[in-house]
């Protein structure tokens, strides 16, 4: 494939007013964790600046592309659009108010990097809150650090992750609200979060009491009454309990 040639700003604030960019590299590459520039080299840039024709594009910690939002380099702020590319190529001294901003760190070590692809690789498999997420690599021998990073920077949806725990569970067996909401921020959803989950849940609770005493009774046997208490112990209301007994025969 016939390499493009890619000029080379080496400081701000020179004749154009462009960010300092990398020279000569092999193109932009897709890769499981987004767009990056790859170089001759193999090598992928990170926390730095590439410009390809007439375009300028900002490669954030991980070495993928920025986009969306406003990045601060060497104290002044850059907006880049939803295709990465900076509008604004001068800088400017503030950044707009109530708009996203990213300011870039150090690039992420070997460990850190690891830590968030099998982040991602978990996520594609089952839900997880940002604490069991960060416990399950913790488990898996990621430092404090490698985890924290690998959760953070995921991309999760916390909210829908509450949501797909909240369907996962109740595939599995009957939940009253309150049982619901407790199990979810057992797992480490914030109450908000676990609140958003059960609220889009689509669950109708008489018919989970239904099922829940469906299970009860294939376990042991209850009285009305006593089935009735043990299914308002778990968070049914006294109408969704009784729905549940008289849906079972009682």
């Amino acid at each position: 494939m016939k390499k493009r040639i890619l000029t080379v700003l080496m400081t701000l604030g020179i004749t154009f007013c462009l960010p300092s960019v990398t020279a000569e590299a092999a193109g932009f590459v897709q890769t499981p964790e987004g767009v990056k520039y790859q170089q001759d080299d193999g090598s992928y840039l990170a926390d730095s600046w590439v410009q390809v024709g007439n375009a300028i594009y900002r490669m954030g910690a991980d070495g993928v592309v920025l986009v969306n939002q406003w990045v601060q380099v060497n104290g002044l702020w850059y907006q880049l659009d939803v295709n990465g590319i900076c509008v604004n190529p001068a800088g400017s001294t503030t950044a707009p108010a109530g708009i996203a901003t990213v300011t870039p760190t150090a690039p992420a070590t070997t460990g850190q990097r690891n830590a968030l692809r099998q982040a991602k690789s978990y996520l594609e498999i089952m839900p997880f809150s940002y604490q069991g997420l960060v416990e399950q690599l913790l488990y898996e021998g990621y430092t404090a650090d490698e985890a924290a990073y690998g959760a953070a920077n995921c991309g999760a949806d916390w909210n829908a992750q509450a949501l797909k725990a909240a369907q996962k569970y109740l595939n599995i067996m009957g939940f009253s609200y309150q049982g619901l909401l407790d199990q979810l921020i057992y797992e480490g959803y914030t109450a908000d979060q676990a609140t958003y989950g059960i609220a889009n849940c689509g669950a109708n609770w008489y018919d989970q009491a239904a099922k829940t005493a469906s299970r009860y009774l294939s376990i042991m046997s209850f009285s009305r009454a006593s089935l009735i208490d043990q299914l308002i112990y778990e968070g049914f209301t006294p109408d969704q309990a009784a729905y549940g007994a008289a849906a079972n025969g009682y």
